[in-house]
C-alpha cells in the first residue's frame, strides 16, 4: 500500500449534524467525511479500493474503451489532469448551459473514482479509458431538484449512455423519478446508486434512501472499509445489492487536488466502473444486446458473500 505524506488541511463532518433535512422533490448528496486534501500525491497511485476489487487483472483486456457513463452529481472539473482525457461531455441542468463545471467536489471525486486516467501521475480509477458524461444536477450546496435528475436521465437515454452512477438521495420517494428509471433501464440503462449513510441514524435495519431503495431498477451498493467490514455509517436493509470499497478513499479533487473521502457515495462509483469494465469486455467479444438483467448476474456472480444480507447485499463485489 502506498503511503501518502499529509498535504493540506483536516476535515471530519459530523454524521449527524451535518445532514441537512430533506424536503419532498429535493435531492441531495449523503454526509460524507474528507479525511484529507492533498495538493499533489508522489508519482501515481491506484487506491486499495480499486486493487481490492481486482479492476487491474481487467485492464489486461480492457479498460473500459467506448462506454459511455454518466455521473449525476455536482459537476466535474474538467481541467484536471486525471479526468480531462476521458471527460467526452455533459450538461448543467441547474443553469441550463454547457457549464458543468464542480463548483462543491463531491462529483469530481466520484469522476475520479470510475475514470481517472492512467497517466503516470495522481489516482487510477476503475476504468482508466471509459468515457465520462457529467451531468451537473447538484448545486455548490449539494442540493437539487429531483427534476433536474429526471431530466438528466432523458437525456442520458437520448445520447445513448450505458451507466449512471447516482451517488445521492433523498429520503422520500418520487414516483415521476422511478418512470423515468424504469424506461431508462428498459432502453438499457445500467443505474448504479449509493445506499446511502443513515446507519448510525435508526436502530432498524431499513435506512436506505431512494432511488437506491428501487433495487429492483439499480445496484444498491452499501460500503465496506479496506478489511471489507461494513462501514458504521452505512445504511442497512434488504435492498442491498453489493458492498464496494467506500472508507478512506482517495480520488481527484477540484483545482488539480486529490482527496480522501468515506462515504457510499464513494462505494457506488467502483461498481460503476465495474460495469463499465463488464460492458466493455462484452463489447470487445462481440457480445450483441447485453442488458441491465446480464449485468446484474455477472456482478452476483463475482460477489463474495460477507454476511447479513442487511448490512452487505449479495456481498462485495471482485472480478
Amino acid at each position: 500500500m502506498t503511503h501518502l505524506p499529509y498535504i493540506g488541511f483536516k476535515w471530519h463532518l459530523n454524521q449527524e449534524g451535518e445532514r441537512m433535512k430533506t424536503v419532498h422533490g429535493k435531492t441531495q448528496i449523503f454526509p460524507y467525511v474528507i479525511h484529507r486534501i492533498y495538493n499533489r500525491v508522489p508519482g501515481q497511485v491506484i487506491d486499495y479500493g480499486v486493487q481490492l476489487i481486482n479492476a487491474p487483472i481487467v485492464w489486461k483486456e480492457t479498460r473500459g474503451e467506448g462506454v459511455k457513463v454518466a455521473v449525476l452529481d455536482t459537476g466535474v472539473d474538467i481541467a484536471h489532469p486525471d479526468l480531462a482525457p476521458n471527460i467526452k461531455g455533459g450538461y448543467n441542468f441547474l443553469d441550463r448551459n454547457d457549464n458543468y463545471a464542480d463548483n462543491h467536489g463531491h462529483g469530481t471525486h466520484v469522476t475520479g473514482i470510475i475514470a481517472g486516467t492512467d497517466n503516470g501521475v495522481g489516482v487510477v480509477g476503475v476504468a482508466p479509458r471509459t468515457d465520462i458524461y457529467a451531468l451537473k444536477v447538484l448545486d455548490e450546496n449539494g442540493e437539487g431538484s429531483e427534476s433536474h435528475v429526471i431530466e438528466a436521465i432523458d437525456w442520458a437515454v437520448d445520447n445513448r449512455v450505458q451507466v449512471l452512477n447516482l451517488s445521492f438521495g433523498s429520503q422520500k420517494p418520487n414516483g415521476k423519478l422511478r418512470s423515468v428509471i424504469e424506461k431508462a433501464t428498459q432502453a438499457g440503462i445500467v443505474f448504479v446508486a449509493a445506499a446511502g449513510n443513515d446507519a448510525t441514524k435508526t436502530v432498524s435495519l431499513d435506512s436506505i434512501d431512494y432511488p437506491a431503495r428501487w433495487s429492483d431498477l439499480v445496484i444498491t451498493v452499501a460500503a465496506v472499509d479496506r478489511n471489507i467490514k461494513r462501514a458504521p455509517f452505512s445504511s442497512q436493509g434488504p435492498e442491498l445489492y453489493l458492498a464496494a470499497p467506500g472508507v478512506d478513499i482517495l480520488s481527484t479533487y477540484p483545482r488539480n487536488r486529490y482527496v480522501r473521502l468515506s462515504g457510499t457515495s464513494m462505494a457506488a462509483p467502483h461498481i460503476s466502473g465495474a460495469v463499465a469494465l463488464i460492458l466493455a469486455a462484452a463489447r470487445k467479444k462481440s457480445i450483441p444486446n447485453v442488458k441491465p438483467s446480464d449485468v446484474r448476474k455477472v456482478l452476483v456472480k463475482n460477489a463474495i458473500q460477507l454476511g447479513d444480507h442487511n448490512d452487505y447485499g449479495y456481498g462485495f463485489f471482485r472480478f
